[in-house]
């Protein structure tokens, strides 16, 4: 990225945090009313399994094992929301 792309972004960004079924997602889409938290997590799912499936092209047990390391990542970031709530 060029530096004069990178000064025109904004210093902050408002973005939603929720959780369905135990995960944490978190999104620009800051309309809880026309962007309901179950279609999001269910949009994000499909999202995931189209770019790793198509895209990387890993195999079901690959992607089962990469979606454990990534939720293993993003377990801390939980526990840390969750304290901080």
């Amino acid at each position: 990225m060029a530096k004069q792309d990178y000064a025109d972004l904004p210093e902050t960004i408002t973005v939603r945090e929720f959780a369905v079924n135990g995960r944490v997602y978190v999104t620009t889409l800051l309309n809880a009313k026309c962007y309901h938290k179950q279609e999001l997590a269910i949009l994000y799912k499909q999202r995931w399994k189209i770019e790793i499936y198509s895209h990387v092209g890993l195999r079901k047990s690959v992607y089962k094992k990469l979606m454990d390391f990534i939720h293993g990542l993003m377990y801390p970031y939980t526990l840390n929301a969750s304290l901080l709530a």
